[in-house]
């Protein structure tokens, strides 16, 4: 290997690492809680989607289930998991462009990715969905990059189980996952189509049969449904299908980002070989994510978009030493403008990238959102009962219950499902009292944040006014959090002035209380 090609690498890893190095310990937001607890209830002989309503499928708690089995009570491993994803996802695309559109833009490529999901807009630093779901997708893409020439029926079999892995990762990858199987189809000019189809096919169902296989046999296919018609109401509870939202992050990409919105723009136009996949796939993946208000959806445009941008700065640095007639340049043409480009990225958003890690999750999701106090209420909880004991958590704070490691009353463990425009959302909050009626909570932490109930004015107030009946009857109240600007202490006991200024409070049942 070249020594400037081991320079090069080592240096993406250096670079990759510095993007990483702040954000592996921070506390988790409410997805990871959620993802987190599933997995742990795995380990307790329960199911998710039994013993609580999912909306999401099953594979993102397998990485959990590593992340536990690794470090229970750290934040590290998933974490850690989830940048070793988007590692696998880099090195792919520096194959994929490699083979389309040579060395030089496949290392431009492979510098480009990282920061680019890891743009702050997105949310990056959680191990969601989608930065899982980029390396399974991206691995489709790169099959078939690999193996389009190839008329062998294996590489579909790999394909299938790439394909399938991502759409089991989350709902969005289904998209593009069909518009790369229909591009390859169609370039198929022999008569074996249908062997290959087959092949992706067994591959993808035999993917579906091992992640969701345990969940089927346990009892969850009625509640795969109940996720699915769920699933329609969130996203109607966000704005439904409105093109509000994608102005919104495409006006925050141009302020974050022109050079590289240029980039993609000068893409489009001089057209390079194949610009028709790679536009094709990314109309479908914007067709996809486009009435989401939440950033960490638009993560698995990325790296496509990371392909365009370096196809489109080799070609216009080739241009340039053209025009001053100094071919020779080129190559420190594209040195130089990839250096400025990433420069240019981080240079407004550098802080992001050095902060401690309470601040790095405040600045990403701000103060109304109690990430920062949860491991103190967690830990307040744990030494107030017993393994056993179960709690509830009046919000969708289920990292709670996993840094607590105790189980929930009753199947919601958040209260997204109660609160949002939803036919069912009175039932759900009935059937809520009724767990909680018939298995008293040892503990209830009270959450303070309208993003973590999402009460809108067409949302039934019941289940609040069972609540605070309850907790007026048979609790007592033990103390609370309090936040001091990136920070948050435990106060025990809570003065009227704190007390206004908590945002969770953890009540403990009385002894005798009916």
């Amino acid at each position: 290997m070249a020594r400037p090609l081991i320079i090069c690498l080592v240096g993406l890893t250096l670079f990759f690492l510095f993007l990483h190095a702040n954000s592996l310990n921070a506390p988790f937001e409410r997805d990871e809680g959620n993802y987190a607890y599933g997995a742990w209830l795995l380990t307790q002989g329960a199911c998710p989607y039994v013993d609580t309503l999912e909306q999401k499928p099953p594979l993102i708690y397998f990485p959990y289930l590593l992340a536990w089995l690794i470090a229970p009570a750290a934040y590290w491993p998933i974490r850690l998991l989830a940048a070793l994803a988007l590692a696998g996802t880099t090195l792919l695309i520096w194959l994929i462009v490699k083979r389309e559109y040579g060395d030089r833009a496949a290392l431009v490529a492979a510098w480009l990715t990282p920061p680019m999901v890891l743009f702050p807009h997105l949310a990056p630093f959680a191990a969601n969905t989608e930065k899982f779901l980029i390396l399974p997708l991206y691995g489709l893409l790169a099959i078939y990059v690999l193996n389009r020439d190839n008329d062998n029926w294996q590489p579909w079999f790999w394909a299938g189980i790439c394909g399938a892995s991502a759409v089991l990762f989350k709902q969005i990858g289904a998209g593009p996952v069909a518009f790369i199987f229909l591009v390859w189809l169609a370039e198929q000019r022999r008569n074996n189509w249908r062997q290959k189809g087959g092949a992706a096919a067994a591959g993808g169902l035999l993917t579906i049969i091992l992640v969701t296989g345990y969940f089927v046999l346990a009892g969850g296919l009625p509640a795969f449904w109940e996720a699915t018609v769920y699933n329609q109401h969130y996203i109607r509870s966000t704005g439904g299908v409105t093109l509000h939202w994608l102005k919104w992050h495409l006006q925050e990409f141009w302020a974050g980002w022109p050079a590289l919105c240029l980039l993609l723009f000068w893409y489009l136009v001089s057209r390079p070989a194949r610009w028709w996949v790679y536009g094709g796939m990314l109309l479908v993946m914007l067709a996809t994510v486009f009435p989401s208000p939440y950033g960490h959806y638009y993560i698995m445009l990325m790296p496509l978009w990371a392909i365009m941008a370096a196809v489109a700065l080799t070609g216009l640095s080739q241009l340039l030493s053209r025009v001053i007639k100094h071919p020779d340049w080129e190559l420190w043409l594209v040195i130089g403008a990839t250096a400025l480009l990433i420069a240019s990225m981080l240079g407004p958003i550098s802080s992001y990238f050095t902060c401690s890690p309470n601040e790095l999750v405040t600045r990403i999701y701000g103060r109304h959102n109690p990430f920062v106090e949860a491991p103190l209420a967690a830990a307040r909880v744990a030494e107030l009962t017993g393994p056993d004991d179960k709690i509830f958590v009046a919000g969708s704070e289920q990292q709670i219950y996993y840094y607590a490691k105790r189980r929930a009353v009753g199947r919601f463990s958040g209260t997204y499902g109660m609160m949002i425009d939803n036919p069912a959302n009175l039932r759900y909050q009935q059937e809520t009292a009724a767990a909680l009626a018939a298995d008293p909570p040892a503990a209830i932490v009270w959450v303070f944040s309208p993003r973590s109930w999402l009460v809108n004015p067409r949302s039934p107030r019941w289940i609040f006014r069972y609540l605070e009946s309850e907790l007026a009857k048979n609790y007592r109240l033990v103390g609370g959090t309090v936040r001091r600007d990136f920070a948050a202490e435990w106060r025990e006991p809570l003065t009227d002035k704190e007390l206004t200024e908590c945002s969770l409070l953890v009540y403990l049942r009385k002894k005798g209380a009916q």
